[in-house]
């Protein structure tokens, strides 16, 4: 009997590698050649004839487009025409008249314009920057050049994951303009090119949104002792843009669908129970005619429905994104085994038109009755009313025993915050996940002590402070970070000893910290790390002696402060965008002398936070002042003097939290007999206390439950990858469980 489940699962394995290697040998390389021609197309149709195309070995494909920008409500204030070629406006006639929206009135129109005979060009920064993103996607698909068999498995998924970044980053300029200053809007270096000149109370800006271009005029109105801004807005819509939008839609599902093929052959190679991962077999999807799992069928679905795609049409987006909501209500109940009522949604997806660009848009609209409580029925009915590929049920097998397959469904929620969370009792949740966490944790022990080895090995090769990762991420993955940093660890030697006594970071990035530690991104193949290592780490001590003389002057400004880092931030900033802040807050303040904040106040005890990601000038839940180089000036010194009494109350709480905090959480590991117990940082402290205390509250419920596992306080309930089960701080014993 044993022989015959042998020789079974020896087949299995020998079919599920003849299957990676087709896919490694014949679709890796389609989907790569695909959209190595697209990627050209695109780029060359985004460059002047007159710019440099080596990269694509062929001319450029760009032809003049002739757009009349109008208002949506046909306002006759503001009137443009433009030439728009590749990435570039190479004419532009512009008429402005506000009349009396702005004071003083303006009687007389304003003309200008850009002539071609200038030779001078707008420049469109957002496609000059998806142009370049394509150019290193394109760079990307020529560095894989390593063999096609199944041990170049994980570098194939690393570089599919370098070109899926690019794209989306080209996507990304496309639809999501950034934001500019008015000052910043006055001096581009664009706006000279306008003859006559732009008069200095007024600011012009050409920029791109999806499928249209955009042109707004900023005019300074003062009335009496105030001032303000008159914005006025017209667009065009513009085909070729709507192809590239289409285009790079198309690239990334192609090259996510293969990512994701390969990664469950990856998962499958890392286990360390055959037994248990040949199972992961049914998860497979070679091929759209073949079977698909639940969740990559979802997925499939989720892309062409995503509220996102409708940005410009909000009735249809409003019907999608209400849809998906009752849709996921609707999945996750099947999920949990209860009754649901019938539901009846509706859809709306693009149709494709062979008409000639520009042609309107068209919806295809796609009504969906769900009534059964099978799961897999009910997806199923998603699928074919967009005429999907449907999920197949898989066949039953002999000896399966208790390894019940287990579909993993609703992946499509990592994508798109859904409003309704449904409610789970904490007893639900430990008594069907307790025992996976054991398994989980018990079937990577082998790997987790071979990844102590390598930190302790690193760690004191190179005299760091510690090596960390991200706790969300699979045990596989940081050991695929180690071995691979294992492999450069001679040739990046001399390098690395400058990190004495500092941090090396896996994380999603690759770069030197404000902090002088080290990041580096598992998404990132070697190459890029020894750019960071053998460039940005070098430079490291000059980057440290600039940001500490800039902190000091920040000190002597707010006499006394103490420039730190809020202990609830988990990550650090690259080292040159932290640089950036402190350089220009101190020009800043620098004009600024005069004001009470520094000629009268004290600010010792304070603490000062510098955040470039801080959206305006705020205290953190340590108490910790947080400002950036884009706040106002005055903003910043205003709010600080406004709120000295309100920061020290806050950080004397938060220091009795701390201290409360770390007792309640020694005592529950010690009661509880944890591993490990962990929490999200993000977490406010007295949520936490209110947690453990409420844990230690209810311990009989627990003390048996728990012992030997790695418990986690988060903000919902989870199963990472490594074993660790996550608790929501305000959980419940509600036998209510509804959505």
């Amino acid at each position: 009997m044993e022989d015959e489940q042998q020789a079974e699962l020896i087949e299995e394995c020998n079919v599920l590698r003849r299957e990676l290697n087709d896919l490694m040998t014949n679709d890796f390389d389609r989907v790569l050649t695909e959209i190595t021609d697209i990627l050209k197309t695109l780029i060359r149709s985004l460059k002047r004839p007159d710019e440099s195309t080596d990269i694509t070995s062929s001319d450029s494909t760009a032809k003049p487009i002739v757009l009349s920008l109008t208002h949506p409500q046909n306002s006759e204030i503001l009137k443009c025409t433009v030439t728009l070629l590749g990435s570039d406006i190479t004419t532009a006639d512009v008429v402005y008249k506000a009349g009396t929206k702005v004071q003083p009135p303006m009687n007389n129109a304003f003309r200008t314009t850009i002539a071609t005979q200038q030779m001078k060009y707008w420049s469109l920064q957002q496609l000059h920057e998806c142009t370049q993103h394509l150019e290193r996607a394109l760079r990307c698909v020529v560095l894989t050049d390593f063999d096609r068999n199944i041990e170049q498995l994980y570098k194939a998924i690393q570089y599919l994951d370098l070109i899926i970044d690019c794209i989306n980053n080209a996507r990304d300029n496309i639809l999501l303009p950034k934001k500019k200053r008015i000052d910043d809007l006055r001096r581009n270096k664009n706006t000279t090119i306008f003859q006559p000149p732009i008069p200095e109370n007024m600011a012009f800006s050409f920029y791109v949104q999806g499928s249209k271009l955009s042109f707004a005029v900023y005019h300074t109105s003062v009335q009496g002792k105030s001032s303000g801004y008159f914005k006025h807005f017209i667009e065009a819509n513009v085909p070729t843009l709507a192809d590239l939008v289409n285009q790079l839609s198309y690239i990334l599902l192609q090259l996510q669908q293969l990512r994701d093929k390969l990664r469950i052959f990856d998962e499958y190679q890392n286990g360390a129970d055959w037994n248990t991962n040949k199972y992961l077999l049914y998860r497979c999807s070679l091929s759209t005619d073949r079977c698909e799992t639940i969740s990559a069928a979802l997925k499939q679905f989720y892309l062409k429905v995503h509220p996102d795609l409708f940005s410009q049409y909000p009735k249809e987006k409003d019907v999608n994104e209400k849809s998906l909501q009752l849709v996921s209500a609707y999945l996750s109940g099947l999920q949990r085994k209860e009754y649901m009522a019938s539901i009846s949604v509706k859809f709306f997806t693009k149709s494709l038109s062979n008409l000639p660009s520009p042609a309107p848009v068209s919806f295809n609209s796609h009504r969906v009755t769900l009534n059964s409580n099978d799961l897999l029925t009910s997806v199923n009915s998603l699928l074919t009313a967009l005429n999907l590929p449907i999920v197949e049920r898989p066949k039953e097998q002999k000896n399966v025993g208790r390894h019940e397959i287990q579909f993993k469904i609703i992946e499509i929620e990592k994508f798109y915050d859904f409003t309704k969370i449904p409610k789970i009792s904490i007893k639900t949740w430990l008594a069907n996940n307790i025992e996976a966490a054991r398994v989980i944790a018990k079937r990577h022990q082998e790997l987790l002590n071979e990844i102590n080895d390598k930190v302790n090995s690193i760690t004191e090769r190179f005299k760091l402070k510690s090596i960390e990762y991200s706790d969300d991420w699979s045990v596989p993955q940081f050991s695929t970070c180690l071995r691979t940093l294992l492999m450069y660890a001679d040739k990046w030697h001399e390098k690395l000893l400058t990190l004495q006594g500092k941090r090396l970071i896996f994380g999603n990035k690759s770069c030197l910290l404000q902090d002088g530690s080290l990041e580096l991104s598992a998404n990132d193949p070697p190459i890029y790390w020894d750019n960071v290592i053998c460039c940005e780490l070098l430079d490291s001590n000059k980057y440290m002696e600039k940001i500490a003389s800039y902190e000091n002057n920040l000190s002597q400004y707010f006499r006394g402060i103490t420039i730190r880092q809020d202990p609830d931030s988990e990550s650090l900033c690259r080292a040159h965008t932290y640089l950036y802040h402190l350089i220009q807050l101190s020009s800043h303040l620098n004009l600024n002398r005069h004001h009470e904040a520094h000629k009268k106040i004290s600010w010792t005890n304070f603490y000062l936070f510098i955040n470039p990601y801080s959206s305006e000038p705020s205290l953190t839940n340590s108490g910790f002042f947080q400002i950036n180089a884009f706040d106002a000036t005055m903003d910043i010194l205003e709010f600080m003097i406004d709120n000295r009494k309100q920061a020290e109350k806050t950080r004397n709480l938060y220091e009795k939290d701390v201290v409360k905090e770390r007792n309640l959480l020694e005592i529950i590991q010690k009661q509880f007999n944890l591993t490990d117990i962990l929490i999200n940082r993000r977490l406010k402290k007295r949520d936490i206390n209110q947690c453990c205390q409420r844990l230690l509250d209810e311990r009989q419920h627990f003390l048996n439950i728990l012992t030997k596992c790695r418990l986690k306080i988060d903000k919902n309930y989870n199963l990472a990858q490594n074993g660790t089960i996550s608790i929501p701080w305000d959980w419940s014993f509600a036998s209510n469980e509804t959505l």
